[in-house]
């Protein structure tokens, strides 16, 4: 458990830091200042990315529970390693069988 509570986290920190990257290089403060209606500082760059960071994070867990087996195999596993797991599979229902 707490291996999957370091990885989240640290998925969680690198999105975090490439968003960042991604608005202050993408939204001009400007832009922000004239949206928020005050002076735009890095705190305002923060507070959208932990927003952006969090529905991100969210909706990818909410959209991962919704797939099934085959669609994450499909997605993680190329052809050649479908069909090892597929003969492997085969293999094992016939020799329970016997």
């Amino acid at each position: 458990m707490i291996t999957l509570f370091i990885g989240v986290t640290c998925l969680y920190i690198i999105l975090f830091v490439v968003t960042l990257v991604a608005a202050i290089a993408v939204i001009a403060p400007t832009y922000l200042t004239s949206v928020l209606g005050h002076p735009t500082t890095f705190g305002d760059y923060l507070h959208l990315v932990r927003l952006a960071t969090s529905l991100g994070t969210v909706a990818g867990a909410l959209g991962a529970s919704l797939e099934t087996r085959e669609a994450v195999l499909r997605a993680t596993y190329g052809g050649r390693e479908r069909e090892r797991r597929a003969l492997a599979l085969e293999r094992q229902n016939r020799d329970s069988d016997s």
